[in-house]
């Protein structure tokens, strides 16, 4: 397993597809498995200035859903809740079910970060360390 270290916590791929229209890397975090894919970005998109933009295999990609699995179930990354010094509380919601869970601060400025790298996805736009 190929392994990222990010502000001392660390992050293990389990799986990366790379050859879809929407690509994907499933990675743990402690004993936690997570799921981000990115999906093809079409011009026609309203909320085109709102994500950053990839490039990879001929096209542009967005960022899409970060997914926590928790019995069983993919829960959908919602956003932060409350913030601390290292970790922050996070929502997670499936068919109006909601989780509330402690993860790494930014988890999903970071995950993309890294799931980008993965997929050797290039960003259009120079990252910025506030975003």
């Amino acid at each position: 397993m190929k392994n990222y270290s990010i502000d001392r916590q660390n992050y293990r791929i389990f799986k990366s597809e790379k050859s879809s229209d929407s690509p994907f890397v499933h990675f743990f975090w402690g004993k936690f498995d997570f799921r981000l894919s990115f999906e093809i970005n079409s011009d026609s998109s309203t909320d085109k200035d709102s994500k950053l933009l990839f490039s990879g295999q001929g096209k542009q990609f967005q960022s899409g859903t970060l997914e926590l699995l928790h019995h069983h179930k993919w829960y959908q990354y919602v956003k932060p809740t409350a913030h601390g010094l290292v970790l922050e509380e996070t929502l997670w919601e499936k068919d109006g079910e909601k989780h509330y869970a402690e993860f790494p601060r930014d988890l999903y400025r970071v995950c993309r970060d890294f799931c980008a790298e993965e997929l050797e996805l290039k960003p259009l736009a120079p990252i910025s360390a506030t975003e």
